[in-house]
């Protein structure tokens, strides 16, 4: 008797878990387009946050002398104009 009432739990959480993967999707299950803007949103505050994270590190590796001075000026003004640009770009979507 036992057995049998396991059973029927375990087959009764099968047929619930699996509920959603055995039906018809419906207008409610799918995702909306996503709108042109909002990928540009999307691609510009990635472009910021490299930025920054590429500054950061450079920061990290200047202070334990992995770069030398000459190429860390180089390198940050590259990346604090490529950081500028972005957060920039990013205001004037905003």
């Amino acid at each position: 008797m036992e057995y049998v009432l396991l059973a029927l739990i375990v087959a009764a959480s099968v047929v619930v878990i699996g509920w959603p993967f055995l039906r018809e999707p419906s207008a409610d299950d799918r995702v909306a387009a996503v709108a042109a803007g909002a990928l540009e949103l999307v691609r510009l505050r990635e472009e910021r946050d490299a930025a920054l994270e590429a500054l950061r590190d450079l920061e990290l590796d200047w202070r334990t002398n992995k770069v030398a001075a000459e190429d860390y000026a180089a390198l940050d003004a590259e990346l604090r104009a490529r950081a500028s640009a972005a957060i920039e770009a990013l205001e004037q979507h905003q």
